[in-house]
């Protein structure tokens, strides 16, 4: 994990203060190290660096902050060939996982990066921002769902990137954008944004249950394979439903240890649910009760990380706040979730809703729209929390492969009608044929 920040002055002086202003505030993203670069020298801190410290006299300027404990992260920014690069992030391949830098970087980017950023955003798999510094300008980009944040806004002589929000803020951009997933942008005076990597609909090769299930099984199986083959032991975000259930058992079944982290406010009748999908699936689960002292206790810290005065979104984030503070407090990296299933596979009851409503055509449309905004509602409110507590979190079902798939996959197979209460019908099956108990496959 890492904080990134870039600061453009559109008055020709070195943006020095506002660049330490935003490292200062994303400390809780690294704090290892900071590093600061002009495109051409790179310095490390071992603390946030303050405006003196920074020596360099270009108008535009890039940062990163890091934890160096963390899995896959590296000392940056990162000096190559002409240009300088910070990211946050990693890819996912048949050979192994690899910073997102790193990649850039093997990539032989050459004098003009536009070329290989576009690969990618379109074939490469991972969740990752990235800016970077060439003679040619600022550059930024962001993975096809958005699953890290990135955000930039315009300030008072100067436009800023930031992972967070509130790094923002502290130079009075008070409502930054968010940047668009799968989209190139090119910062200067001017700001160009160009979106790269679309969702959309595939061409649909095949209407029989049997065909996807095999193929949506076996792309379920590598994308958690790939997930967690750096790591001896991962830790899972575990509700006992079908998506945290099919991910935590395809984890084990890859021969790494699993355990199971929940967290219920007291008495939730959801807690005996959980504890008894821990039991089917034969794994340990660690079941944090959230008091209602805990919660006021704890309620600025979760709502500093969400950044965001929601109830919703602060009663979603706080149990998976306890649960990935308890992982990281029993010496757990990586914490999987099952996040992006239900936008994929009409997981939402009003789909239902929709089918009735407005048929087939409708349901598709409505897939593409909410994963189109699955970075506001979901990712830019869970990966604050993993990452601010610790944790690198890796999202399976947001495997490209797996996306790309789930889009051939016809509504037909996934919502049998409009009265269809349990959904996911073909993720269902393909729990089945993974080995899943029947009763979390059909839960």
């Amino acid at each position: 994990m890492a904080g990134l920040g870039a600061v453009i002055s559109h008055r020709g002086r070195p943006p020095t203060e506002e660049l330490s202003r935003l490292l200062s505030a994303m400390s809780l993203r690294g704090g290892s190290g900071y590093g600061v670069s002009d495109g051409v020298e790179t310095l490390l801190f071992r603390d946030p660096p303050e405006p003196g410290d920074i020596p360099f006299q270009k108008p535009i300027l890039i940062g990163c902050t890091y934890k160096r404990d963390i899995i896959n992260d590296l000392e940056q920014p990162i000096e190559a060939g002409g240009f300088t690069l910070a990211g946050d992030g990693e890819v996912y391949s048949g050979e192994g996982i690899e910073p997102v830098s790193s990649t850039i970087i093997h990539s032989g980017i050459g004098r003009n990066p536009r070329p290989a950023l576009i690969n990618l955003l379109r074939d490469i798999d991972g969740i990752y921002a990235l800016i970077l510094c060439s003679r040619r300008g600022l550059y930024a980009l962001r993975d096809p769902l958005g699953v890290k944040p990135l955000y930039y806004g315009r300030g008072q002589g100067f436009t800023a990137l930031a992972s967070e929000r509130k790094a923002l803020w502290t130079l009075g951009i008070k409502h930054p954008a968010s940047f668009p997933p799968g989209s190139l942008g090119r910062f200067s005076k001017c700001t160009a944004i160009k979106r790269i990597a679309y969702l959309h609909h595939r061409k649909i090769l095949s209407r029989r249950m049997d065909g996807m299930v095999e193929n949506l099984a076996s792309t379920l199986r590598e994308s958690v394979e790939e997930r967690v083959r750096d790591s001896p032991r991962v830790a899972v975000a575990f509700s006992g439903g079908l998506d945290s259930s099919l991910i935590a058992h395809l984890a084990r079944t890859s021969g790494v240890k699993v355990e199971l982290y929940s967290a219920m406010m007291e008495d939730a009748p959801e807690a005996e649910k959980a504890a008894e999908a821990a039991r089917m699936l034969d794994l340990p689960i660690h079941l944090e009760v959230i008091g209602v002292d805990s919660l006021l206790r704890d309620l600025d810290r979760i709502m500093w990380l969400i950044e965001e005065p929601d109830r919703m979104r602060f009663e979603i984030a706080a149990p998976l706040y306890y649960a990935a503070w308890r992982a990281h407090m029993e010496g757990h990296r990586i914490i999987l979730s099952g996040q992006g299933s239900d936008e994929l596979f009409c997981g939402y009851k009003r789909f239902q809703s929709i089918l009735k409503e407005k048929g087939w055509n409708g349901v598709c449309a409505a897939i593409m729209d909410v994963l189109k905004i699955s970075h506001k509602i979901n990712f830019e409110r869970d990966e604050p929390v993993t990452t601010g507590i610790g944790l690198t979190g890796r999202y399976p079902y947001t495997d490209n492969s797996l996306t790309g798939l789930g889009l051939e996959i016809p509504p037909q197979l996934k919502i049998y009608g409009g009265d269809d209460d349990l959904r996911k019908r073909v993720l269902r099956e393909a729990a089945l044929r993974l080995g899943l108990p029947k009763p979390l496959a059909l839960k």
